[in-house]
């Protein structure tokens, strides 16, 4: 149960979250992505940014020595001016998705950043781990039906004691109903 209620921390309430992340050392696995000397001209087709971003990817596989199995996607961010080519790659580990990512310039398509799937730190590492555990996106299908499983436990649990409440505030009733008759 602590790793689903520490994860829907993460994803619903980022003003607690953040902070106790960054006390055990994270330095955070969704920061907005910066360009620091943005290139002038007109951002690149989709296509452009495929081609390039499958080469910045290729040349961060061979300088880090991971393999990459396949595109995931392409993503814009017009407020840096950068784009993103996401593959799923060794990295990612047993995770269904790829969120290994290469940020480039939309104009010049000069590389910006490298992103590491886990981020840069143990804790990072470890945010990303439980998230990927509280959406069954690691694992697979089994661990998916799993969750499943743990959520009708859950359910049932809640509501085995509504009706625990309930049978006990009826017998508290029926108590005082006949100390009311013994009085009279």
């Amino acid at each position: 149960m602590l790793v689903f209620a520490w994860s829907a921390v993460a994803f619903n309430l980022a003003e607690v979250h953040g902070p106790v992340q960054r006390l055990l050392g994270a330095e955070g696995l969704y920061q907005p992505i910066v360009n620091p000397a943005p290139a002038p001209g007109e951002p690149m087709t989709p296509g452009q940014a495929v081609v390039i971003g499958e080469e910045l990817m290729a040349r961060e596989a061979e300088r880090q020595g991971f393999t990459i199995h396949e595109p995931e996607a392409i993503s814009f961010r017009p407020y840096a001016q950068v784009v993103g080519y996401y593959a799923r790659t060794s990295l990612d580990g047993p995770a269904e998705q790829g969120s290994t990512a290469v940020w480039f310039d939309q104009a010049s398509g000069e590389q910006v950043k490298f992103e590491h799937p886990y981020g840069a730190t143990g804790a990072d590492a470890f945010d990303k781990a439980l998230r990927l555990l509280h959406t069954g996106d690691l694992f697979g299908w089994p661990l998916k039906i799993l969750i499943s499983l743990f959520g009708l436990l859950a359910a049932t649990m809640a509501a085995a004691g509504v009706a625990t409440w309930i049978k006990k505030a009826a017998r508290q009733r029926q108590i005082a109903g006949a100390l009311q008759v013994e009085r009279t």
